[in-house]
């Protein structure tokens, strides 16, 4: 039966013993991490939640990750569909982003998305393979401007003694 190590870091080495007792010189050392926990910490700052954004090239943030087995690679998908059935952006994994400080990390411009709703969210895989998966949350992109209003009352030109008077 395999021993069942849990999650720490740990060292090893080997020598063998021929069948009168001599044994050899030790191999070299090796350290091996037993890792099964992905990532945890990360969480999406910005876009909020349901708002509203005048920006097709939208900047998206989220905390760090912290884990044992680094690096941490991270993935960002956008999609309009809530169960991301079909992705509008994804980033694939990376551990290079175009904004990091000590807290956050963010895809700034990230990719064109015409006006609509969004939800997105975030993926951090350590280097054991343990994938984490963000809340989603749903942002929405609205650039155009709305269609001028027409004046209906009163009409061009029109002289009134009323200083009451109601415009429309």
């Amino acid at each position: 039966h395999e021993p069942s190590l849990p999650d720490n870091l740990y060292f090893w080495r080997v020598r063998a013993i021929d069948n009168v007792g001599n044994p050899s010189g030790w191999s070299e050392n090796r350290w091996i991490r037993i890792d099964t926990l992905p990532p945890q910490g990360v969480a999406l700052s910005y876009p909020e939640n349901n708002q509203t954004y005048n920006d097709n090239t939208p900047d998206l943030y989220w905390t760090k990750g912290q884990d044992n087995s680094t690096p941490i690679f991270y993935r960002v998908v956008v999609s309009t569909y809530e169960n991301f059935q079909e992705n509008k952006l994804d980033s694939g994994w990376w551990d290079n982003w175009n904004f990091e400080n000590s807290t956050h990390l963010g895809w700034e411009n990230s990719g064109y998305l015409p006006d609509n709703w969004y939800w997105w969210k975030v993926f951090a895989r350590d280097n054991a393979g343990n994938v984490f998966e963000s809340q989603a949350r749903k942002f929405g992109v609205e650039t155009q401007p709305p269609a001028a209003p027409s004046l209906y009352t009163p009409a061009n030109g029109e002289n009134d003694n009323d200083p009451s008077t109601f415009l429309s």
